[in-house]
């Protein structure tokens, strides 16, 4: 039984953020039990703005 609820903010501007996103996920599903994900949130960079959007999203899940 896992007894820590966690958010997390994930988020991804390298390669495809679909793949980053379903790689984040299955890795952590090995050692938490996810709960709820997120809309996804596009925004752009800031400071080094040559460079892709952001993709971004918060997961809710329980762990040790």
């Amino acid at each position: 039984m896992f007894r820590n609820r966690v958010f997390l903010a994930i988020g991804s501007n390298v390669g495809n953020w679909k793949v980053n996103f379903n790689r984040c996920l299955k890795e952590l599903q090995k050692v938490s039990k996810l709960n709820a994900i997120g809309n996804i949130y596009v925004s752009k960079p800031y400071g080094l703005e040559d460079q892709n959007f952001f993709y971004n999203t918060c997961i809710d899940l329980h762990t040790n």
